[in-house]
């Protein structure tokens, strides 16, 4: 199985182009995604970077909600290739494409502002909200108190690690 879930920053903004292909055009979408490490309180922060690609109305959605600094939650699968460096020599390259991703800033935080408040799924059913959370019953009808945890994101305190009794 070849699965990846990443959360990290958008690098830069993303940038996005349109291919031709036998059904028409398609949206093309690459960014740079920076992942933090693991770090112990004397350590110095790190990040991985990634290249990421979506397609489609996904690529369409990251294009139009993300930018720059924005948080984002991704699954996908790596993809491997190679290329050819600027000196001819042939380097591996390692892509994520992106099937899905997920809003991690709340509305008016990263992103253009917008972000979390879109209601727009992943894979571009703009019927269908973002979050897996905010999913309504089948049914249709939510009531009191169980509508208004969904409206709002739940704010966790941060966690140190000296707090875990094990």
């Amino acid at each position: 199985m070849n699965k990846i879930i990443l959360c990290g920053y958008v690098g830069k903004d993303p940038e996005i182009k349109y291919v031709n292909t036998q059904s028409g055009q398609m949206a093309v979408c690459r960014l740079s995604l920076a992942v933090n490490r693991k770090y112990k309180k004397s350590e110095e922060r790190a990040a991985d970077w990634f290249g990421c690609t979506a397609f489609g109305t996904t690529a369409e959605n990251i294009n139009k909600y993300f930018k720059k600094g924005s948080r984002i939650l991704i699954s996908g699968r790596v993809q491997t290739g190679t290329y050819e460096d600027n000196e001819g020599v042939t380097r591996a390259r390692f892509d994520v494409i992106i099937e899905d991703f997920d809003f991690i800033d709340k509305k008016g935080e990263g992103g253009n502002g917008d972000n979390a408040a879109a209601n727009v799924s992943a894979r571009g059913d703009d019927r269908a909200p973002a979050r897996g959370n905010d999913r309504a019953p089948q049914n249709g009808k939510q009531k009191g108190k169980a509508r208004q945890a969904n409206d709002k994101y739940y704010e966790m305190p941060p966690l140190d690690e000296e707090d875990l009794p094990f």
